[in-house]
């Protein structure tokens, strides 16, 4: 409780001192302004940041939208791929514990060979992964140069 009325507190004291800002700034004359170090560069409603036209209300709402869409939409993607992993987690708790074999014998399921054997697809990838790596690792080295 005590926190949200030092929030309150903060944000009434901001807001009156901007609204007291504009106000004694609009009352200042030609001949001066009416806050001490206040300077008013133009008159000018487009160019003046003490004027809210309604081109530059537009914009304001406009960037607000976007800003809160995008926000809404990477707090939509962060709860879904908490939630897909969380998903994943209680069924793999479901599964008996089955631990892996490296062994190259393509009849036990759970083992190097049956995965070799059943998706070529994933032996591809990893043996490509590695001849590139060593390609990166030995032009690294300076293996191919002529020097």
């Amino acid at each position: 409780m005590r926190r949200v009325v030092i929030l309150l507190v903060i944000t009434v004291v901001l807001i009156g001192s901007g609204f007291l800002s504009i106000a004694l700034s609009q009352q200042a004359g030609h001949n001066g302004p009416a806050v001490p170090g206040m300077l008013i560069q133009t008159d000018n409603p487009d160019a003046s940041v003490l004027v809210a036209t309604p081109q530059k209300g537009a914009l304001f709402v406009g960037f607000v939208v976007i800003l809160i869409g995008s926000l809404g939409a990477v707090a939509t993607g962060i709860t879904f791929l908490i939630w897909l992993l969380n998903r994943q987690i209680t069924v793999a708790a479901k599964v008996p514990n089955q631990p892996f074999s490296f062994a190259l014998n393509t009849a036990q399921p759970h083992s190097l060979g049956y995965v070799v054997a059943s998706r070529p697809a994933v032996t591809i990838s990893v043996a490509l992964i590695l001849v590139l790596g060593a390609a990166i690792t030995a032009a690294l080295l300076g293996l191919f140069s002529t020097h």
